[in-house]
């Protein structure tokens, strides 16, 4: 059930239906064609992400939720006609960059735990708080 209050949110089946259902008023309004790629992409990426930690859920693994990522990707390929998505296609290890440095100094290691790199500072905890720039 909606409460009273303001909703910026997309108006999916289950959102119509409850609006169909209610005696109370509300106001909708057309996407705004300037901003509905980036208003579209936050909510399919909030629908993948429930469907990826469904697949978990079912008993599925990374290796499934990889393919499952490299098949929308490959549907945006399709319908965009971009061949560039190509390079976006995830590799089957799943794996992040964490780190990449000129120096090796600065790169951690697998013992040694990660803290994020800020604009100000480069912090390598192997040179004791120091700045490696």
């Amino acid at each position: 059930m909606l409460h009273d209050g303001l909703y910026e949110q997309i108006i999916n089946n289950s959102l119509e239906k409850e609006l169909d259902s209610t005696e109370k008023l509300s106001t909708t309004a057309p996407i705004d064609s300037a901003e509905a790629a980036k208003v579209l992409a936050k909510y399919v990426a909030e629908v993948v992400e429930k469907g990826l930690d469904n697949i978990v859920d079912n008993g599925g693994d990374i290796n499934s939720q990889v393919a499952l990522a490299n098949r929308i990707i490959s549907t945006i390929i399709c319908e965009t006609r971009q061949r560039l998505f190509v390079l976006k296609h995830l590799l089957r290890k799943a794996r992040y960059l964490l780190a990449q440095s000129t120096s090796r100094r600065c790169l951690p290691s697998s013992r040694r735990k990660l803290y994020p790199v800020t604009v100000l500072i480069c912090w390598c905890p192997s040179l004791n708080g120091a700045d490696c720039a």
